[in-house]
C-alpha cells in the first residue's frame, strides 16, 4: 500500500516511523469520513470530499443551503431538526443514523 511504501523511505528511528504510520492512517481515515458541517442557522458550512462521493453533490452546489430542508427526506426532518437544535444548544446528543437524499434522489444512511 501507499502507507507501506512511504514507511520504507523513512529512516528506521522508532519515533519517526510511528508518526508516519499515524499520519498515514489519519489520511486514510479522513478519506472515509463524511464531513458535513452546519453553521448556527443549519446551513451547510463545509462539505467534504467523501460527502460528495456518497451524495453526488459537490461543495460548490451545497454551501449555504439549509441542510435539513435540502438533503433530509421529509419523513425524517422533524427528528433531525430536534437533534440539531439540541447540539447547537451545547447539550449532549445521541448518535443517530442520518438519512440523506443523493443528487439522483436515492436515500443513503450516514452514521
Amino acid at each position: 500500500t501507499l502507507a507501506k511504501r512511504q514507511l520504507a523511505r523513512i529512516p528506521r528511528r522508532r519515533g519517526q516511523r510511528r508518526m508516519a504510520l499515524v499520519s498515514s492512517s489519519m489520511e486514510d481515515l479522513a478519506s472515509l469520513v463524511v464531513v458535513i458541517d452546519l453553521d448556527a442557522k443549519g446551513q451547510v458550512a463545509a462539505w467534504g470530499a467523501c460527502a460528495t462521493e456518497v451524495t453526488g453533490w459537490s461543495a460548490e452546489e451545497v454551501l449555504g443551503l439549509p441542510f435539513v430542508e435540502s438533503f433530509v427526506p421529509p419523513s425524517c426532518r422533524e427528528e433531525l431538526q430536534r437533534a440539531i437544535t439540541v447540539a447547537l444548544a451545547g447539550e449532549a446528543s445521541r448518535s443517530l443514523a442520518l438519512p440523506v437524499l443523493t443528487k439522483n434522489g436515492q436515500q443513503r444512511e450516514l452514521m
